[in-house]
C-alpha cells in the first residue's frame, strides 16, 4: 500500500526507494505474498476492469508496487501455475507473469518447457504453453515491411559512419593546414562542406546554418573568423529571385545554394554597423535573400531598413504589393512576417498597405481571395496605421452590416468591427439577428461561433467588466444557438460551425455568471426572467447567488497565488478595491522612501522635466512589483491621449490603475489640476470599467502656491490636495462602486509640509473711469 500511495509522489522519493530495497532483498514468499495481495487491492477498486491476465500484468507493472525478478519470482511463480489451491484466474495470472520474462532468459525455449511442465493438468494453460513454446521454436518470419526497415536503418547506419569519417578527415584538414582550405580555388567547397554540417544543426537553425559558437568551439576564433569573412563574401556572388520573378511551377522553390548565401549575411551582422556599410546595390541582393527565409523575416532587415529604406522598399516592398494583388494564401504570409517580425520595416511599408486597402474597397465587391488577404491587412493596419485607417474599416463593416443578413462579406467584417468596438458590434449583431429566425445552422449561428467560439475573435475575458455588453452578447446566443438544437453529447457528432456556437454560447454564459458584483448580480436576475433561459432559470439565480455570497465572504486563491502571498504576504489584485489598496501601498512605500537616509529627494527635487520624473517613479513602482502587477509608462488610450504610469495586474481580467504625475511647479494653476483631475484622468484615463482606478500626483519643492480664482486667496499645498480630493469624492459617484480616485502629494523640498503661509488677497487696481 505505500508504494502504491507514492507512486508520482517526490516527496516520498526516498522512502520509496528504501521500500523497494527491502523487498529486493525479501524472501521468495514474502514477495510472492505481495504479488497477490497487489493484484487483490487492483481488483477491489477496479470491480469492472478488464480481469484478463494480460490487463492484470500490466496494472501489476504500472501501478508501481513490486517490481518483479525474474531470478528472485521464477520459483513461486512456477509453484503457482501448477498450484490446484489457486483459482484459474490466479493460475493464468502467474503464467501470464512468468510468460513476461521469456526475454530475460539465455534459453527461450528451455523456459517454455518448464511452463508447459508447470502447467500439466489445466487443459486451457498447457494448450497456451503449447501454443507459446511452438511461437519460440518456431518463428514466424518477418514481414516485408520489417524487413525494409531493417534494411533502410543499416544504409543510414552507413551513411551515418561515411559522414562521420568525411568530417574526421575534412577537420584535421581544416585544422592542420587553414591556408590551403581558404585559398580562391577551395573556399567555395570549404564553406559549402561546413554549411551543409551546420545547418542542420538546431541551435542554427535561427541563422541560417551560420553558427560562430559551433566552429570556435571546433576550430577556434581565428579559423571562425576566417570562415565568416568567407561566408561574407560568397553571397555576394549570386543573385537569388524572389517569388513574383520565378514561373508558376517554381514559386514555392529556390536553389539550397542560396541559402548558404543567407547564412553569410548573418554572418555579417554580427557587426552591429555592417547595413552601414553596404552599398545601395548589395542592400538591394540583401532584401532578396531576406526573402528566402523560411516562415519568418531575419531580424537584421529592420537594419536595412533604418540604413537603406529605398532598398527595402523597392525589393520587400514589391514583392508585399504582388502578394497583396495575387492573393495566394501561400504567398500572402509576407504580409504577417512584415507586422510580426520587423516592425520598423512594417511602418516602411505601411503605404502600400493602405493604399491597396483602399483601392480594393473602393473597386466593388471583394472576391474571395481578397477577403482573406483585408483580413490580414486589417490586422496590420489595427497595429500600425492610423486612425483615419480603423475609421474607414469601420465605416466599411458599418455598411456591410446595413446591407442585412444576406452579405457574403459578413464573416470578414463582423469579426473586424469586434476589433474596433464591442457595442457596435453588439448594435450589429442585434439588427442582424432580428431578421434571422433562429435554427440550428443559421447564419447567426455562425456568427457567433466565429466571433465567440473555439478561435474567437474576441477576448471574451476583457468583456468581465462590462457586465451589460455581455448581457447582451448572452441573450443574443440564448436567442440563436438554441439549448433545444444542440446535437447529443454522446456517441458521434459532427464538429462543425454548430459545435463552436455551442461553445461559444457556454463561454459567454460561463463569463456573465463569473462576472463580479452588485451590479452584475442585478443583471443576472434580469436575465432569469427572459424566455430563452426558462428551463434553467432556478439554476441561473442558485449559481448567482453562489458567486455574490463568494465575492462577499472572500477572494478565493489559486494554489500559486497562496505560494505567492505566502512569500510576499500579497497577491495580484483581482477587484478594484485590491488594486487601490496596492496603489495606496506604494504610494505610501514611495513617501516613507523620502523620509530614509538613502533618499532621492535632492535628485528628484531637481528634476523639472515631467518625462524624467515619470521614469524615476515608474523604476520604484516597478521595483516594489512582487509580480502583482506589472508597470508601463506614456500607455495610449483609446482617445489617443496618454497616462502617465500605468499598473496592471497579473491576475486575469486586466485590472488597472492609472498614475497621472504633474509637477506643481511647471506652471499649473489650479484649474489645471482640477481639469487633469476631471477631464483628463475620470474622463479619458479612467473610462473603461477595467481602469477605474486613479490618482492624480502632484509634486512639490515646498515654495509655490496656488491662487483661488474665485476669491483671490492665496493656498497652500495641503489646500489644493485637500480641494482636489472634496472634487474626487464628487466624481467618484459617477465612476460605480469599488471605483477609487485620489489625488496625492509628493514633497521634495527641504521644509516640512503643514507649514502654512499667511493668506493674502492680490492687489487689485481700478481702473479709472
Amino acid at each position: 500500500m505505500s508504494l502504491l500511495l507514492a507512486r508520482g509522489d517526490y516527496d516520498s522519493d526516498e522512502d520509496a526507494k528504501a521500500l523497494h530495497a527491502a523487498l529486493g532483498d525479501a524472501s521468495p514468499e514474502l514477495r510472492a505474498g505481495v504479488y497477490w495481495a497487489q493484484d487483490a487491492m487492483a481488483h477491489k477498486h477496479r470491480a469492472k476492469g478488464d480481469r484478463g491476465a494480460r490487463a492484470r500484468l500490466i496494472r501489476v507493472h504500472s501501478e508501481g508496487g513490486l517490481r518483479l525478478d525474474p531470478v528472485k519470482d521464477e520459483t513461486w511463480l512456477l509453484s503457482a501455475i501448477s498450484d490446484p489451491v489457486r483459482s484459474a484466474e490466479e493460475q493464468a495470472l502467474a503464467f501470464e507473469t512468468a510468460k513476461s520474462f521469456t526475454h530475460g532468459k539465455p534459453n527461450p525455449e528451455a523456459w517454455a518447457r518448464k511452463l508447459k511442465s508447470a502447467a500439466k493438468g489445466n487443459a486451457e494453460l498447457e494448450a497456451e504453453a503449447d501454443f507459446f513454446a511452438k511461437r519460440i521454436s518456431e518463428p514466424r518470419e518477418e514481414p516485408a515491411w520489417m524487413k525494409r526497415d531493417a534494411e533502410r536503418r543499416e544504409a543510414n547506419r552507413r551513411k551515418h559512419a561515411r559522414r562521420l569519417s568525411d568530417w574526421r578527415l575534412r577537420f584535421r584538414e581544416i585544422a592542420d593546414r587553414p591556408d590551403d582550405v581558404f585559398a580562391p580555388a577551395r573556399v567555395e567547397t570549404t564553406i559549402w562542406d561546413i554549411w551543409c554540417a551546420t545547418d542542420i544543426d538546431r541551435g542554427a537553425s535561427d541563422h541560417a546554418g551560420w553558427n560562430r559558437g559551433y566552429l570556435e568551439r571546433m576550430f577556434g576564433k581565428e579559423i571562425a573568423d576566417r570562415f565568416r569573412s568567407a561566408f561574407a563574401a560568397s553571397w555576394r556572388t549570386r543573385t537569388p529571385t524572389v517569388r513574383s520573378e520565378r514561373s508558376k511551377d517554381e514559386k514555392s522553390t529556390y536553389l539550397v545554394i542560396w541559402r548558404m548565401g543567407l547564412a553569410g549575411i548573418y554572418a555579417e551582422a554580427e557587426d552591429p554597423l555592417w547595413a552601414d556599410k553596404l552599398t545601395a546595390d548589395e542592400a538591394k541582393l540583401a532584401c532578396r535573400y531576406a526573402l528566402i527565409e523560411l516562415n519568418r523575416l531575419p531580424r537584421w532587415v529592420e537594419q536595412l531598413a533604418v540604413r537603406h529604406p529605398k532598398a527595402v522598399d523597392e525589393i520587400i516592398g514589391s514583392e508585399l504589393d504582388d502578394a497583396l494583388r495575387s492573393g495566394d494564401e501561400l504567398h500572402g504570409m509576407l504580409l504577417k512576417y512584415v507586422q510580426r517580425d520587423a516592425p520598423v520595416v512594417a511602418m516602411l511599408l505601411l503605404p502600400r498597405v493602405q493604399a491597396w486597402v483602399h483601392n480594393s474597397m473602393a473597386a466593388g465587391p471583394l472576391s474571395g481571395p481578397d477577403q482573406k488577404t483585408i483580413e490580414h491587412a486589417a490586422s496590420y493596419l489595427f497595429e500600425f496605421g492610423t486612425a483615419s485607417d480603423t475609421a474607414m474599416l469601420e465605416a466599411a463593416a458599418l455598411a456591410a452590416v446595413e446591407n442585412g443578413a444576406s452579405e457574403p462579406t459578413l464573416g470578414l467584417w463582423l469579426p473586424i468591427l469586434a476589433r474596433i468596438s464591442h457595442s457596435a458590434l453588439a448594435d450589429a449583431l442585434e439588427r442582424l439577428g432580428k431578421s434571422v429566425e433562429p435554427a440550428k445552422k443559421s447564419e447567426m449561428v455562425r456568427w457567433i461561433g466565429a466571433l465567440f467560439g473555439h478561435h474567437a475573435a474576441i477576448d471574451i475575458a476583457q468583456l468581465s467588466e462590462q457586465p451589460e455588453l455581455l448581457l447582451r452578447f448572452v441573450r443574443l446566443a440564448n436567442r440563436h444557438v438554441r439549448s433545444e438544437h444542440d446535437d447529443a453529447r454522446q456517441g458521434m457528432r459532427e464538429s462543425g460551425f454548430r459545435d463552436n456556437a455551442e461553445y461559444a454560447r457556454s463561454m459567454l454564459s460561463n463569463a456573465f455568471m463569473d462576472a463580479p458584483g452588485t451590479e452584475a448580480w442585478k443583471l443576472k436576475l434580469s436575465l432569469a426572467d427572459d424566455p430563452d433561459v426558462a428551463r434553467y432559470r432556478d439554476r441561473l439565480i442558485a449559481i448567482g447567488r453562489e458567486k455574490l455570497a463568494q465575492e462577499l465572504d472572500a477572494v478565493s486563491m489559486t494554489e500559486r497565488e497562496v505560494i505567492a502571498f505566502e512569500e510576499n504576504f500579497e497577491v495580484a489584485p483581482r477587484s478594484r478595491a485590491q488594486m487601490a489598496q496596492i496603489l495606496a501601498s506604494r504610494l505610501d512605500d514611495i513617501d516613507d522612501l523620502l523620509r530614509q537616509d538613502e533618499s532621492p529627494r535632492e535628485l528628484w527635487e531637481k528634476i523639472t522635466e515631467e518625462k524624467l520624473l515619470r521614469r524615476e517613479l515608474a523604476s520604484q513602482f516597478r521595483q516594489r512589483s512582487l509580480n502583482s502587477y506589472t508597470t508601463t509608462q506614456e500607455s495610449a488610450t483609446a482617445e489617443e491621449k496618454e497616462t502617465d504610469i500605468r499598473l496592471i495586474s497579473t491576475a486575469p481580467g486586466n485590472l488597472q490603475a492609472s498614475v497621472e504625475l504633474k509637477i506643481g511647479e511647471n506652471g499649473y494653476t489650479y484649474k489645471d489640476l482640477s481639469d487633469a483631475l476631471r477631464f483628463q484622468l475620470v474622463g479619458q484615463y479612467m473610462a473603461p470599467e477595467y481602469r477605474r482606478v486613479g490618482v492624480l500626483w502632484i509634486s512639490w519643492r515646498g515654495e509655490k502656491t496656488w491662487e483661488d480664482s474665485d476669491t483671490g486667496l492665496t493656498m497652500t499645498f495641503e489646500e489644493v490636495i485637500s480641494r482636489l480630493n472634496t472634487e474626487a469624492e464628487a466624481l467618484l459617484a459617477s465612476l460605480g462602486a469599488d471605483a477609487f480616485l485620489v489625488a496625492r502629494g509628493l514633497y521634495l523640498g527641504g521644509v516640512k509640509l503643514g507649514v502654512k503661509k499667511k493668506r493674502t488677497r492680490k492687489s487689485t487696481t481700478r481702473k479709472p473711469v
